[in-house]
């Protein structure tokens, strides 16, 4: 009996790191990218003359990935709720660059080269996003 109840903690715990590991890995990303761009965009202010155009961009850019963090953070929390599906219309566009975001270090580690063409005219679909993140996690 002890032993059982050792082996079932052993599994909670195996899977609570699991989980923390996955979580870990999407919040890392955006933050990474925010990071990277607001020392590009703190470069961009610093030239002589400054290249304000560039800094809007990247300024943009910080505003996007903190963006996509904060609803990474609201997927996961989702993720514990006992509601039912939240779908969304969503831009296919978008949806396969938040998936190319998620697969991005993996294809790294991999060696594995993507590249998308993407069709600026494509219709929306209605997704729940925390199905479709659960999914890739699964690949």
């Amino acid at each position: 009996m002890k032993t059982q109840s050792e082996l079932t903690h052993l599994s909670r715990v195996l899977s609570m790191g699991e989980l923390t590991a996955s979580i870990a890995h999407e919040i890392k990303q955006p933050l990474t990218a925010v990071v990277s761009h607001g020392d590009a965009c703190l470069e961009w202010l610093s030239a002589e003359p400054p290249n304000l155009d560039k800094a809007r961009h990247t300024v943009e850019r910080i505003i996007h990935e903190g963006t996509r963090a904060g609803a990474v953070l609201s997927r996961i929390r989702a993720l514990f709720k006992k509601d039912n599906p939240s779908k969304n219309w969503i831009d296919i566009n978008e949806l396969i660059q938040d998936l190319m975001a998620l697969l991005r270090d993996e294809s790294l580690r991999r060696r594995i080269s993507i590249r998308t063409e993407l069709a600026p005219d494509l219709p929306r679909v209605e997704v729940d996003r925390v199905q479709l993140h659960r999914l890739c996690s699964i690949w």
